[in-house]
């Protein structure tokens, strides 16, 4: 598959953990989000973008805004018409205007710059 030896590494660990019941992804359903990003973060590899996709994606959260993602600020930046990609802080006051519905806002911002 091409991986890194180092994310070769993330991936076997990450795997040993789900195998032998450390880390148990079905059980994380009934937990908060925060409570599964301390989680998932505590693995070499998995930082807040990953956990938080996770939440989005495997999980199905409709709350989520991934901020510190590239596609997000790439596609905020063609919505606002600036001329650089906008900082966490200028995206922050937004959320709670969007909430409880960011993760359809994340689908919909990744929808507008697919090609």
């Amino acid at each position: 598959m091409q991986f890194s030896t180092r994310k070769a590494e993330y991936i076997i660990g990450l795997s040993q953990a789900i195998a032998k019941g450390r880390l148990d992804l079905e059980g994380m359903r009934f937990k908060e989000d925060d409570e599964i990003r301390a989680e998932l973060v505590a693995y070499r590899g998995i930082g807040t973008w990953t956990a938080e996709n996770f939440l989005l994606f495997g999980l199905g959260r409709p709350n989520l805004f991934p901020i510190a993602d590239i596609g997000l600020q790439n596609a905020l930046k063609i919505q606002w018409a600036m001329d650089l990609k906008p900082k966490v802080e200028e995206i922050l006051p937004h959320l709670p205007g969007w909430s409880p519905y960011l993760s359809y806002v994340s689908l919909y911002l990744w929808r507008s710059i697919e090609q």
